[in-house]
């Protein structure tokens, strides 16, 4: 083979195996045994929230001036997976979640961010078929809390949210 072919033909090959790689993370991490099921049948947890604000000072600071804080679920019912939405059973679920405050001022590189605070929180709540759900979490005055929230309706399902 041709040293033109060989380079074209190993470069199809990464496209297809990226190509592969990236469509699994859009698939959803299904937290129960058996077949799929359809949307209507199981509830279905975002993965991964993320708020906050940045205010770019260029000209007046070297860095941007930020706050964000995010929670990532490591686990549903003590078993791990991987994709954007989790779809469980409509039933009580436990989950584990990581949550991630970077203050206004962070230092960032490609090896994270200084002046980050984390905390592994958990929580207990009960899903309902056909439901969409987030899990939120905030720390203030050195307490955390953690809820759950319906997304289509805003409202709390479980957990406690700090004082306004």
């Amino acid at each position: 083979m041709k040293p033109v072919a060989l380079l074209a033909a190993s470069g199809k090959l990464l496209l297809s195996v990226l190509a592969v790689w990236a469509l699994s993370a859009c698939s959803p991490w299904k937290a129960y045994n058996g077949a799929d099921l359809p949307d209507t049948e199981v509830a279905i947890i975002e993965r991964i929230h993320s708020h906050g604000w940045m205010l770019g000072m260029f000209g007046v600071l070297p860095i941007p001036v930020k706050f964000r804080h995010w929670t990532r679920v490591i686990s549903i019912d003590g078993s791990g997976g991987s994709g954007f939405d989790i779809h469980v059973r409509p039933d009580h679920h436990y989950a584990i979640v990581d949550y991630h405050i970077e203050h206004p001022v962070d230092w960032c590189s490609s090896f994270g961010c200084l002046n980050t605070e984390t905390a592994t929180l958990t929580i207990d709540f009960t899903a309902e078929a056909g439901q969409r759900y987030r899990i939120l979490a905030e720390r203030r005055e050195a307490r955390d809390w953690i809820w759950v929230e319906n997304v289509a309706t805003g409202k709390m399902t479980a957990g406690e949210q700090p004082p306004d």
